[in-house]
């Protein structure tokens, strides 16, 4: 865990990162990180993941 990183914009980095493909695997991520993702819960919120997760991987172009 980042100290001063809150779980909230701890889910919102590794969604922009590019590193996840969904919200189950940023939860799982921040349980090895050490983080409590019951703050991770909401349509909205999950809603704003999943589209930040889009994006960023929608920018990451594969190896040729």
């Amino acid at each position: 865990m980042k100290i001063g990183v809150r779980p909230v914009e701890r889910a919102f980095q590794l969604a922009q990162s590019g590193s996840v493909q969904n919200v189950a695997e940023i939860k799982k991520t921040m349980d090895r990180e050490g983080y409590a993702t019951r703050e991770i819960e909401g349509e909205l919120l999950r809603t704003q993941l999943r589209a930040l997760i889009k994006a960023a991987r929608g920018s990451i172009k594969p190896e040729p």
